[in-house]
């Protein structure tokens, strides 16, 4: 997962494919070991089979932790858009407070152009991203997809200002979080200081490094 989102330096994935394989000696029956094992196959983007091992742990243990999110992403990866709409819901009731889960799923609501819908699951992903940045606030990873999330909503921001003052001063807060963090990972320079402008925060994500894969066409377009 390692290689996936941060770094795609292939150490880690020779590193993940010892540790799967004595895990695999040990106990192959277990649902974390088959996660682990897709986890490698996704990395080597071989989807269709991580897919395929990723639901036999599912089979065993529907809320085995990290397994629907791989699942999903796999699925994406892919270009299996409807079949992560299938199992958005139940993907979401299984990840508990896992907000990774709403990724690939926000993506392929996009890549299908189902846009209403994608504004609706965006609202779900930031009241899950306002939730666990209230139990861990230094996740800078959330705090900057949180960003991308309000300025992807645009208008609804000042909406909810005029609304639920209370509401719009809390996502303010996370907001001026998210400009510290981002000034430190990429500053801008500017007079007076460094800043990262609010209009600028979906291409920081992409640009970091740190946000969801960019959908593709979906197939029959």
């Amino acid at each position: 997962m390692f290689y996936c989102n941060y770094s795609r330096d292939q150490v880690w994935v020779e590193r993940a494919r010892e540790a799967s394989g004595k895990a695999v000696a040990l106990r192959w029956d277990l649902p974390e070991v088959q996660v682990s094992q897709a986890w490698v196959l996704y990395a080597a983007e071989l989807h269709d089979e991580a897919v395929r091992m990723v639901k036999k742990a599912i089979e065993r243990k529907r809320d085995c932790e990290g397994a629907y999110y791989l699942l999903c992403r796999a699925l994406f990866a892919a270009g299996r858009y409807q079949e992560i709409l299938d199992v958005a819901e139940a993907a979401i009731e299984a990840s508990g407070e896992d907000y990774n889960i709403y990724v690939p799923i926000v993506n392929s609501l996009g890549a299908m152009g189902r846009e209403e819908a994608k504004r609706n699951m965006t609202q779900r992903r930031i009241a899950a991203f306002e939730n666990h940045l209230k139990q861990v606030p230094e996740d800078a990873r959330a705090r900057i997809l949180l960003g991308s999330d309000y300025a992807y909503l645009g208008t609804a921001g000042r909406r909810l200002a005029r609304t639920q003052p209370g509401c719009y001063l809390a996502r303010q807060r996370n907001l001026d979080s998210l400009q510290r963090c981002l000034s430190v990972l990429r500053p801008e320079k500017k007079a007076g200081g460094h800043r990262y402008p609010a209009q600028s925060l979906g291409s920081g994500v992409q640009g970091l490094g740190v946000g969801s894969p960019r959908p593709r066409p979906h197939p029959s377009s």
